[in-house]
């Protein structure tokens, strides 16, 4: 009976430690952000801007365009924006998104390290490619 009960509790304990190790593997795991955008149809106009060069988009095609580049396929990263100090990084591409409620959104896009990147202030940080990031560009 004595010997039983060793192989329970030993059995037992291996079982908790294996729970608990699942469970701080679960803690630290790298978080996975997703971009957020409103529905397409709240949006009335984006505001592109780049240095001294701005451009508002407000037809309805031109922000069905913009609005899909941004999104892209369902973004995710795990790289977390947690301010907007960009150091370095030169020629900055502000994306505004405006709308019905005249409440704005904030997105920058940039090239860092020969690699295209969207931020989403304090969500995060996403590669894009080159020629979502020319796209952008072209309505400047």
């Amino acid at each position: 009976m004595n010997k039983l009960r060793k192989v329970l509790l030993t059995v037992i304990l291996v079982m908790l430690l294996i729970l608990i190790g699942i469970g701080v593997l679960y803690l630290f795991r790298d978080k996975e952000y997703q971009l957020y955008l409103p529905d397409q149809e709240l949006i009335v106009s984006f505001n592109i801007e780049q240095n001294s060069n701005s451009k508002l988009i407000s037809t309805e095609e031109d922000i069905i365009n913009v609005y899909n580049v941004i999104k892209g396929d369902n973004r995710l990263t795990v790289i977390p924006s947690k301010d907007e100090s960009f150091g370095t990084i030169n020629n900055i591409v502000i994306i505004n998104l405006n709308y019905e409620e005249k409440v704005a959104s904030t997105y920058y896009l940039y090239l860092k390290d020969n690699t295209y990147y969207l931020e989403q202030p304090l969500n995060g940080i996403y590669e894009v490619t080159k020629n979502e990031y020319e796209q952008i560009l072209e309505y400047l």
